[in-house]
């Protein structure tokens, strides 16, 4: 785990802040199972939206996930 998802996680089980923000959906999801935290949300979500010509030069269509695109 990243540390400071694990420093955030800790601080939060500690009760020590009143909202936390991590990226760790599984650690995310033993702390709010033990009891630590609650009225878990998504807050944010990863989407690449790539847009270029219509002619499409670098076979954007063709991609298999964004990182292939982005190296197009």
């Amino acid at each position: 785990m990243c540390e400071g998802t694990g420093k955030a996680i800790a601080t939060g089980e500690l009760g020590a802040g009143d909202v936390v923000m991590v990226h760790a959906v599984d650690a995310e999801l033993k702390a709010v199972a033990n009891g630590s935290f609650i009225n878990r949300t998504y807050m944010m979500y990863n989407y690449f939206v790539i847009m270029g010509p219509m002619s499409d030069p670098a076979r954007i269509k063709n991609a298999v996930n964004a990182s292939d695109a982005f190296s197009r």
